[in-house]
């Protein structure tokens, strides 16, 4: 990695100089390395347990396990461009016992934005989240230990039956940290 320009410096940096290539500033930007990297330290320290994803095309998911078994990291990466699909309707299954305590994401506009992409720091989820179901497109499900599903809820958020429905951005690394009791 170097500090380099945006344009014309190495393509990998997690920070740049936003003046010109050949030019300085007093200024950086963060790339989008980065804002990724952010998205790792809740995982840190985990030991990695079986993840299931399906449906919704191009989504990959992975879960960790930490704290003798209380704490679980789900980070579902949502490689659809959001250009062509917008977002897909996904199911999250949660163990017996754990519930989400937060949620972040790092998105963007499409899989190609390199200057644009947008940050929503950890915070704890809202009672109703947007949820589109299996019936407006292409649906996944994520599963930390405990299965998959995907689901025609109408509302979005935590159902009676523990289960987690939400909308996810298309182009976008979506991270929930479920704690147990």
């Amino acid at each position: 990695s170097m500090l380099g320009a945006c344009n014309g410096g190495a393509p990998m940096s997690l920070i740049c100089d936003p003046a010109d290539h050949g030019d300085r500033s007093n200024e950086f930007q963060v790339r989008p390395n980065m804002l990724g990297l952010r998205l790792l330290v809740p995982s840190v320290g985990g030991e990695f347990t079986r993840t299931a994803v399906d449906g919704g095309g191009n989504m990959s998911a992975y879960t960790v396990v930490k704290n003798d078994g209380r704490t679980l990291v789900t980070t579902v990466i949502n490689a659809n461009d959001a250009a062509k699909v917008g977002g897909n309707p996904v199911t999250v299954s949660t163990p017996s016992g754990f519930s989400v305590s937060s949620a972040s994401q790092v998105f963007g506009e499409s899989n190609d934005v390199k200057s644009a992409t947008q940050v929503v720091p950890a915070n704890p989820l809202p009672d109703s989240v947007p949820f589109s179901g299996d019936g407006a497109g292409a649906s996944g499900g994520a599963s930390s230990p405990g299965g998959a599903s995907s689901s025609a809820a109408s509302n979005g958020g935590v159902g009676d039956d523990g289960k987690l429905r939400i909308d996810l951005a298309g182009s976008s690394v979506t991270v929930f940290v479920m704690s147990k009791g």
